[in-house]
């Protein structure tokens, strides 16, 4: 399977997060900016806007794996020696979901690239020339203290 396969497959797990996220508490609009180019280059998919004039900047990551892993991007091209998405986001939270488990995980965005930053152990292949962290869920829990929300999209 290809990166864009995984993207077409993915689309409406991030359609379905982007609706879940209009009933959170005081959520006044949701702005879904994932064709805009410069919201690409920051890894931003989309903006909650809130009642009181506050926002909130989400990217989204997809695993259909079943397993109690993240696998978090550092570089996106082996090749190139790019950043990987996870390094490269400008967004507040990662909401990392896992359809098969019904469960998302909310990040803090600078929390995990403290840990990240920080991470000593081997990088692994996670993608066509891609190359990251695997790790344990609950291995960074004290360091990155993620919410977990059960949820059930279709």
């Amino acid at each position: 399977m290809t990166f864009e396969d995984d993207l077409k497959r993915a689309d409406k797990y991030e359609q379905g997060l982007m609706q879940y996220a209009e009933y959170i508490e005081d959520v006044k609009e949701i702005k879904d900016v994932r064709d805009i180019k410069k919201f690409q280059d920051k890894d931003i998919d989309f903006i909650i806007l809130y009642k009181d004039g506050g926002f909130k900047l989400i990217e989204i990551k997809v695993d259909f794996f079943t397993t109690e892993n993240f696998i978090l991007e550092t570089i996106s091209n082996v090749s190139y020696n790019t950043k990987g998405c996870i390094l490269k986001s400008m967004s507040h939270e990662i909401w990392y979901f896992f359809p098969r488990l019904d469960k998302l995980y909310i990040l803090n965005t600078k929390k995990l690239k403290d840990w990240i930053y920080k991470y000593k152990g081997k990088l692994t292949r996670c993608g066509d020339n891609a190359k990251g962290i695997l790790i344990r869920r609950p291995e960074i829990w004290n360091d990155v203290k993620y919410k977990v929300k059960r949820i059930h999209l279709k």
